[in-house]
């Protein structure tokens, strides 16, 4: 978590996440949720999803093919041979 001054001059406290695809951070609580938590048990966050619309090209992050074969996970493939983003 992060404490985060106001301009009141109050503080609050943040919940931080890092995205799993591109290693930034992003806010996830005190009702801002800038990316989310899907089935491969792994948070992304909104400018990734957004960026990757269509899915992600094999090689991109490929700590995410690494990620997935170690939880026996199958990688499932569009029509493009890309690496859908489960829901």
């Amino acid at each position: 978590m992060r404490r985060s001054n106001k301009p009141d001059g109050s503080t609050d406290y943040r919940s931080m996440i890092t995205c799993f695809l591109c290693r930034g951070r992003f806010q996830h609580g005190q009702h801002v949720y800038d990316g989310r938590l899907q089935s491969w048990n792994e948070a992304i966050c909104k400018r990734c999803e957004a960026g990757n619309w269509d899915d992600i090209i094999s090689g991109t992050f490929p700590h995410l093919e690494q990620s997935l074969a170690a939880k026996g996970m199958p990688v499932a493939l569009n029509s493009k041979g890309w690496i859908n983003i489960p829901q």
